[in-house]
């Protein structure tokens, strides 16, 4: 049976309010290594293409959110709806967006900047982060491939030349290309 925490201390609810922007936390649970956080909306949802409050709400999608582990937790999850919102401004049918939440909808900013420093400092594999915090291989890749393009995006690649070199020695059909710097 997992432990539930309270949360009725004013400097707690600040701290989750700076986390989770326009949420608060319903109950934390605390089970064999992992941490849940529930939360639930406080404030109207928002068209994304708006910005605007939307009172219709059409439907809400459950979704678990992957986060930065709590301490002495292996893994840490965040719960929650998000809304399906009918704009009255536009009249489209939207989901709204979470500020919190990275491009890709399971994990959170936190967490993806967290495992791309761990990519980074720590010299580990895609594989073995992958591995240790039980999420997808392809996940992490991702995470990777855009830390890496944001790092590397300007660079010039005119003043590099390809020079494409036979391999005699296995008589391939195919060349090799080698990269050189003029």
């Amino acid at each position: 049976m997992g432990s539930i925490l309270s949360l009725n201390h004013p400097a707690v609810e600040q701290y989750f309010q700076q986390l989770y922007p326009n949420y608060s936390v319903k109950r934390i649970e605390c089970t064999q290594g992992q941490g849940n956080t529930y939360l639930e909306p406080v404030t109207e949802a928002i068209c994304p293409d708006f910005g605007r409050e939307c009172s219709k709400v059409h439907q809400r999608i459950p979704r678990s959110i992957r986060e930065v582990p709590l301490p002495g937790q292996l893994y840490s999850t965040v719960h929650v709806d998000i809304r399906g919102v009918k704009c009255t401004h536009c009249g489209g049918r939207k989901q709204e967006r979470l500020d919190w939440v990275a491009n890709m909808t399971c994990l959170t900013k936190r967490f993806a900047i967290y495992l791309q420093a761990q990519l980074r400092v720590s010299g580990t594999t895609n594989s073995s982060l992958a591995l240790k915090h039980n999420l997808p291989w392809t996940t992490i890749k991702n995470l990777d491939k855009q830390q890496l393009e944001y790092y590397f995006d300007g660079i010039d690649l005119q003043k590099f030349a390809i020079l494409p070199l036979m391999n005699s020695l296995l008589r391939k059909v195919m060349p090799m290309p080698l990269l050189l710097c003029i």
